[in-house]
């Protein structure tokens, strides 16, 4: 599943969420976005800010071939 995953975020099959930063500057240009509570703005910005953290996440992933079938495994880099 890891090295699947892996494969296809950098093949580019994978499109993912803006990043929070984006997101909270295009929230704070419209006028809805404005008038948003903090609470409203935490909630909407929520699904960005964990899509920015599984990316941090997976570039921190690094592959090994494990010379089994041309299988890889995928290790956290320290």
């Amino acid at each position: 599943m890891h090295t699947a995953l892996y494969a296809k975020v950098y093949s580019g099959c994978v499109n993912f969420l803006i990043s929070e930063r984006k997101a909270r500057d295009k929230i704070n240009a419209t006028a809805v976005g404005r008038k948003m509570t903090p609470e409203q703005k935490i909630a909407r910005l929520m699904p960005h800010e964990m899509t920015s953290q599984l990316i941090d996440e997976i570039v921190n992933l690094r592959t090994k071939p494990t010379g089994i079938n041309n299988q890889i495994k995928v290790e956290l880099i320290n």
